[in-house]
């Protein structure tokens, strides 16, 4: 098998994965740094929804957003104090990753630990 069809395997089966899993509960009403998480999931979800689903390519509107959305991703994962939460936005990333065909994003390991400052940097909308 190619690195393509690979990857695009690897992306059907995170894709299956993550629709299976709710949105974490801790995730809800939080920000990090400004960064709504549920706004770049629904983001990245109807680019993967066009992509995987309906088998439809990338337009250059879906890949900027998925880029912009990677960009996000890396900026506030390392933020994020719950592991279930950091765990979904990782695999999350990793999806969004895929299916642009960018093999080196998708490999790069994304920081899951919380920094110090992320704890006091995450707050809670009202």
């Amino acid at each position: 098998m190619n690195d393509s069809a690979e990857q695009a395997q690897t992306a059907d089966r995170l894709w299956q994965e993550h629709r299976q899993e709710p949105f974490p509960d801790s995730l809800r009403q939080v920000t990090f740094d400004g960064t709504d998480v549920w706004l770049l999931e629904w983001g990245i979800a109807g680019s993967l929804v066009r992509r995987l689903d309906h088998g439809r390519p990338l337009d250059a509107e879906d890949r900027a957003l998925l880029q912009s959305c990677i960009d996000e991703l890396d900026r506030v994962i390392p933020e994020m104090s719950e592991p279930a939460g950091a765990h979904y936005c990782r695999r999350l990333r990793r999806l969004a990753a895929l299916v642009l065909g960018n093999t080196l994003s998708a490999s790069v390991p994304v920081p899951g630990s919380p920094s110090a400052e992320g704890d006091r940097r995450q707050t809670r909308r009202p």
